[in-house]
């Protein structure tokens, strides 16, 4: 909930931008986010931030290889989510419509299904509402500023906190480091996830568009998210299907 409520993902540095472009503060802090942030960013869309302050409705830097895994399933009508007007401010709504209908909803679902699959009580406490009311009071401009996010949190720890951590401006994801687990180009995995056709006989996806996916030259991040996605529909498939 930290991310959320006090900012926290490289997209948040490209929308203070965009509600910062007709203002005096745009060229200190495009300047921060070039010389601390652009360099860090491997989303294909965010590190061409520019088009976003040219249209302030670009969100396709949620799911860049949307397309292609769209293709791979046999859907009749899909319609991509819209975005749902809940501030004035470009950066809150962005940070509310994960909170509330992105993100946030499913990850708690997942947390709470796994934690209470071994009887273990998880909280947490960064979505307490009132936190939350407070932190959505707080002025955006200390929020992110001098190129870090969570600025005031990061003022409000020192002394509690190594600087070094203060400090950082890298983030960390949690995704499945897929490619290290598996050998995604050998023939065992192949098999083990095509040569029983569950996924075939779901009638879901189209098996030969998402060979031509793994069959692609270089295997990024998106596509190992869409394998593990793909290797946990099976396993489900395999038991209750």
């Amino acid at each position: 909930g930290g991310d959320e409520a006090l900012t926290g993902y490289y997209e948040h540095f490209i929308f203070d931008l965009v509600e910062k472009y007709n203002s005096k503060k745009f060229i200190t802090s495009e300047k921060n986010f070039k010389t601390h942030v652009l360099s860090k960013l491997n989303n294909p869309h965010l590190i061409k931030y520019k088009n976003y302050i040219l249209n302030p409705d670009k969100r396709d830097h949620l799911y860049p290889e949307i397309n292609n895994f769209i293709n791979c399933l046999d859907l009749k009508n899909y319609k991509p989510t819209k975005e749902k007007i809940l501030s004035k401010s470009i950066l809150r709504n962005r940070m509310l419509n994960f909170l509330f209908y992105q993100g946030v909803r499913f990850n708690l679902s997942e947390i709470d299904l796994n934690s209470m699959r071994y009887s273990i009580e998880n909280r947490a406490p960064l979505l307490d509402h009132n936190f939350l009311e407070l932190c959505y009071q707080i002025p955006n401009k200390l929020l992110i500023k001098n190129g870090h996010t969570k600025y005031i949190l990061r003022q409000a720890m020192k002394g509690l906190t190594p600087q070094k951590i203060l400090n950082s401006r890298n983030k960390h994801s949690l995704n499945v480091p897929l490619s290290k687990l598996y050998n995604l180009r050998s023939k065992s995995f192949y098999n083990y996830l095509f040569e029983d056709n569950i996924l075939g006989d779901s009638k879901i996806f189209n098996i030969e568009k998402i060979k031509n996916i793994l069959n692609q030259e270089k295997i990024g991040n998106e596509v190992e998210k869409f394998i593990f996605r793909l290797i946990n529909i099976k396993e489900f498939l395999k038991l209750y299907g």
